[in-house]
């Protein structure tokens, strides 16, 4: 992190991680190492995934 004021301990941090099972479930060992106090939530997700180019026509009754 690049500014100092963002890192004080009464701040929230959000960090969004998404990845498989297998690797979360290795990397929740390790991120409770780091932490003094905390709130951990993991759940299944679905991605999706939008991109619009330059092609692509507009939707109706957008």
């Amino acid at each position: 992190m690049h500014r100092s004021h963002l890192a004080r301990r009464d701040q929230p941090i959000v960090l969004v991680i998404v990845d498989t099972a297998d690797k979360l479930s290795g990397l929740v060992p390790v991120i409770e190492e780091m932490m003094d106090t905390g709130l951990m939530a993991v759940s299944e997700v679905r991605a999706v995934r939008l991109r619009k180019t330059a092609s692509t026509p507009p939707r109706k009754g957008a």
